[in-house]
């Protein structure tokens, strides 16, 4: 039986998050709106989920042109259900769902481009903690653990580049590489202190700061047989550097090019 639900003794109220003006290059406070939304009473198979972390992803400001003036902002929540009329939702369960950027959502839990579901056992009740599922155990962690095993296919001991990776995407990829698949492993990132935490936490075997260093002159130091693969979510300058160092028949997932997101013209790739 479905978990019950009264009537609530108060009108729940959810803040929305919305676009107020279409993004001109990168995103400013006043481009976004906060709005009140008054939360209806749940009918039949609907449950009411309160937000507990929302993801703020770049790719949003990629796909931004299709999204309407006013309308919420769309992103990846992890919630928590606090009220249900659906047996497959039951209330104290956190759920994963594209709800974007409010703080309460009633939903349904049918079929999104993006699935909602109830986390697994292992996240509910707190074994691992409940942000994984938007992280390690979300999109990021996913496009790093199939960019590397179902396109890239690494061989142990062999070079792989990763920009940007003190990211979400960038980190996994480049633990998972080092740790799991044994690669040689050079990361870039911006700056020297974000190098030197995914040298020493995350254990990856050099690091570049792209705004210190010249990154052909460091990968040629650090891999002067030449770069085997490259994992990148960049594009632009830094992606024409790592390809110029590029070993015949080397290998390139393309997960992102977040340097280019806010540009107006896009840039190129030089081979």
């Amino acid at each position: 039986m479905a978990s019950s639900s009264h009537c609530p003794t108060k009108v729940l109220k959810a803040r929305v998050w919305t676009m107020s003006s279409r993004f001109i290059g990168v995103p400013k406070k006043t481009d976004f709106k906060l709005t009140v939304e008054r939360i209806p009473d749940l009918d039949t198979g609907e449950y009411l989920a309160e937000a507990v972390y929302i993801s703020v992803d770049p790719h949003i400001r990629a796909i931004s042109d299709e999204l309407q003036v006013g309308s919420a902002m769309p992103g990846l929540q992890i919630a928590r259900v606090i009220q249900s009329l659906n047996r497959k939702f039951p209330v104290g369960s956190y759920v994963h769902g594209a709800f974007g950027w409010r703080t309460l959502t009633v939903d349904k839990g049918q079929t999104r481009s993006v699935p909602t579901y109830v986390l697994p056992d292992y996240l509910n009740d707190k074994s691992m903690e409940v942000s994984y599922g938007l992280s390690l155990l979300g999109v990021p962690g996913l496009a790093a653990y199939f960019g590397l095993t179902e396109v890239l296919k690494p061989r142990r001991g062999e070079t792989l580049v990763v920009s940007s990776v003190a990211g979400g995407v960038g980190n996994f990829a480049a633990q998972i590489a080092k740790k799991i698949l044994g690669c040689n492993v050079i990361g870039i990132t911006s700056r020297d202190n974000k190098a030197k935490w995914c040298k020493d936490r995350g254990g990856i075997d050099q690091t570049i700061s792209y705004m210190d260093q010249d990154v052909v002159e460091q990968l040629n130091k650090f891999a002067p047989e030449g770069v085997d693969y490259y994992f990148d979510t960049v594009g632009g300058d830094i992606a024409n550097s790592v390809l110029s160092c590029m070993n015949d028949n080397g290998k390139i997932a393309q997960c992102g090019a977040i340097s280019g997101y806010c540009n107006d013209v896009p840039g190129k790739i030089q081979c």
